[in-house]
């Protein structure tokens, strides 16, 4: 068969989007002609689509070692190592396809996404400026500057690049969708609606629009636009600057627990506390409760979103059954059954509130381990006190361990 004919078949179902089909095809035209450049370059962009970064790492070696001095093959490993979070491999790269193409603005483009990722807000600023150079009306590039500029808190220049942005694409789904997130963190809930509703007209899969447009909705609530402006300025700073103040919230709390026993003013500062910790963990399914019965919010939740807001609201309406049961009959057991209720939520609803790529076989399997845990403590409670006892330490311990360990159980 041609190899032509083959490739130009390869073409078409890439287009059609039935990249599994082409990569079959394409390793069809390799078993002809096993160093043809440019079916390699198909076949790296199609692993690379289909979520399979090892193959398309070695497509791109592959590439660079039949032709070194061309730029895309280095492009194809920044983006991979990119995407597997390895930043300093993907700029290493990026800089060596741009020395050796550095009139491609989509590669400084790329390397602008790398500091977005890196909050390095500045080098934004200067990198896309070299894109800009080369294409002022490159809209990635725009769309990263504006996201960099919104973070700078550079409003004056910020009107200006939305505007040049919309005037270059005014049907990118991705570009409505950065100013949208751009209007939510200057408090613009109203604008930032507008664009996310658009973004989503344009494309209705993008989950970026529909996670912007939950917030934007949410934000109009005044406690949550306080979450949100703590969530902003967590996420605008380098470094791990969540673990600090989490750390300074453990520390202020038990400097708290010792002030209680001196003035019940300090007891009151600290049960606050204690509860602005634990509402912070169960706070967006929570939250989500506004959209499940907003006219429009309640078609942005997804499955899993609307379990993780009934699990939080059986919980704490068992929970608070239970504590009421327990304090009319003073009972030790429904007391029991009410911290299981109020904790017990937290893993399960954070795995379905998770995005997909977070909701790995170990995070399920843990909760199911803690869930196991509590059924046979409460199964075992009036037969052996001591044993159910034990187990419930174990819950408690299970838990605790839970707050530190839950980035490693949802990482991929």
């Amino acid at each position: 068969m041609d190899i032509d004919n083959i490739i130009e078949r390869a073409r078409v179902l890439i287009n059609l989007n039935r990249k599994k089909e082409a990569v079959k095809l394409l390793h069809e035209a390799l078993a002809y002609e096993p160093n043809n450049l440019y079916v390699i370059q198909l076949l790296c962009s199609c692993y690379y689509d289909l979520g399979n970064y090892k193959e398309s790492l070695e497509r791109a070696h592959e590439m660079i070692s039949l032709s070194p001095d061309e730029a895309l093959g280095y492009y194809f490993l920044a983006i991979n190592y990119g995407v597997l979070d390895k930043n300093e491999l993907a700029l290493k790269n990026i800089d060596i396809a741009i020395s050796l193409d550095p009139w491609d603005a989509d590669y400084f483009a790329y390397k602008a996404a790398l500091y977005v990722d890196e909050k390095e807000w500045e080098k934004v600023i200067e990198t896309t400026n070299e894109a800009l150079e080369i294409d002022p009306e490159h809209t990635n590039s725009l769309n990263h500057r504006i996201t960099a500029l919104t973070k700078l808190n550079r409003k004056d220049e910020i009107l200006t690049h939305v505007a040049e942005v919309l005037a270059s694409d005014p049907d990118n789904a991705y570009s409505h969708s950065t100013i949208g997130w751009s209007k939510l963190e200057t408090k613009e809930y109203k604008e930032a609606q507008k664009h996310f509703a658009e973004a989503l007209r344009i494309d209705p899969n993008s989950n970026r629009a529909r996670i912007g447009m939950t917030n934007a909705i949410k934000g109009t609530n005044f406690l949550y636009s306080l979450v949100l402006r703590y969530s902003f300025w967590v996420n605008n700073h380098k470094g791990n600057i969540g673990w600090g103040i989490g750390i300074g919230v453990f520390v202020l709390s038990r400097f708290l627990k010792v002030l209680a026993a001196v003035s019940p003013i300090f007891l009151l500062l600290f049960v606050a506390l204690f509860a602005l910790i634990y509402f912070s963990w169960i706070l967006n399914p929570i939250s989500n409760l506004i959209l499940k019965y907003d006219k429009f919010g309640k078609y942005l939740l997804t499955k899993d979103e609307i379990k993780a807001v009934n699990i939080v609201s059986v919980g704490l309406i068992l929970g608070i059954v239970c504590i009421t049961v327990g304090v009319i009959f003073s009972s030790t057991f429904f007391y029991y059954l009410s911290f299981i209720a109020f904790t017990l939520i937290i893993p399960f609803s954070n795995y379905y509130d998770s995005d997909e790529q977070e909701q790995t076989p170990r995070f399920l399997y843990y909760c199911y381990g803690l869930a196991a845990l509590v059924a046979i403590s409460l199964l075992i409670f009036f037969i052996d006190y001591n044993i159910s006892f034990g187990f419930g330490i174990a819950y408690l311990i299970g838990m605790v361990a839970y707050t530190w360990v839950k980035p490693f159980l949802a990482k991929v």
